[in-house]
């Protein structure tokens, strides 16, 4: 008789907490994408729409774990709970490295080594390429440029700026200096409406290639895009939740994964005013196509 194969007790029984800041889409795919794929019973807490005080919420809940989605949770929940473990799912790994590394989850970002190798196989006829950082962050970005740069053969021009109001005058600098592609990272101080908007004409002006982390940048007036797959977050981290659950132990062990699937996006009207052209095979292998 072939035996019947349960899954582990705990992971069935367990409760896990889903936390997030608010409903933004991105968090709700990637909570879908955990349930579908975690076996447990759930309570889903939206920070913003509590009534009263989260934590005492999930107390009464008594869950065996929390998977935080978004980096605002994930800093609430580090500090309201240290005997519950906790998982970050879906944070920007770039905005805080040394916090974010100490958890288990899946970041919603990649590595910079990632993006810039995407932009060397994938950007057509790449010159040097400019990158705006937090001025907090630079020495350690610098660090990954140099071994990178040496290793992809990229010329790599980082500015560094500390306040929103110095977004032109460095974006003009990093021109000035014969940069042909602007990789746009996940940093507020670049990451708002106003300084994108500037940045789109100012590339489009200049003939800048704008490569950017989402294809809802992409949609608006970027020419690449790099961008995991939101769903796919959720399995990861439903994996990883399934680890602890079965092993508690295991929380202390592990570290913060990035995501396992690209999704590459390419615009061909921003390509079209630029007068560049993408190769037959990256059309062919691009997952979202703007026309």
């Amino acid at each position: 008789m072939v035996p019947l194969i349960v899954p582990p007790p705990l992971v069935l029984g367990a409760k896990v907490a889903v936390v997030m800041e608010n409903r933004r889409k991105i968090y709700l795919v990637i909570s879908q994408g955990i349930q579908e794929n975690l076996h447990a019973q759930y309570k889903e807490v939206v920070l913003q729409e509590e009534n009263k005080d989260p934590s005492q919420t999930l107390r009464d809940y008594r869950a065996d774990l929390i998977i935080s989605i978004g980096n605002t949770a994930t800093t609430w929940a580090h500090k309201k709970f240290r005997d519950i473990p906790v998982i970050a799912s879906g944070v920007v790994y770039q905005l805080d490295p040394a916090f974010l590394d100490a958890f288990p989850g899946v970041a919603i970002d990649f590595p910079i080594q990632a993006y810039l190798k995407f932009i060397h196989e994938f950007v057509p006829g790449p010159g040097k390429i400019g990158l705006l950082i937090n001025s907090e962050k630079k020495d350690l970005f610098l660090r990954q440029f140099v071994s990178l740069s040496d290793k992809l053969g990229l010329d790599i021009i980082v500015e560094s700026l500390s306040r929103e109001n110095e977004f032109s005058r460095k974006v003009q600098l990093l021109e000035d200096k014969g940069v042909k592609v602007f990789l746009m990272t996940f940093d507020p101080l670049v990451m708002n409406p106003d300084s994108y908007k500037y940045l789109v004409d100012f590339c489009l002006t200049q003939r800048i290639e704008l490569v950017v982390p989402s294809k809802a940048l992409l949609k608006n007036g970027g020419l690449a895009s790099l961008e995991a797959n939101y769903e796919d977050i959720g399995r990861q981290t439903a994996k990883v939740a399934s680890q602890i659950l079965n092993d508690r132990s295991s929380a202390s062990r592990l570290h913060l994964e990035f995501p396992d699937q690209q999704e590459v996006g390419i615009n061909l009207k921003v390509a079209d005013k630029l007068g560049v052209s993408f190769s037959p095979s990256t059309i062919m292998n691009a997952q979202y196509i703007q026309r």
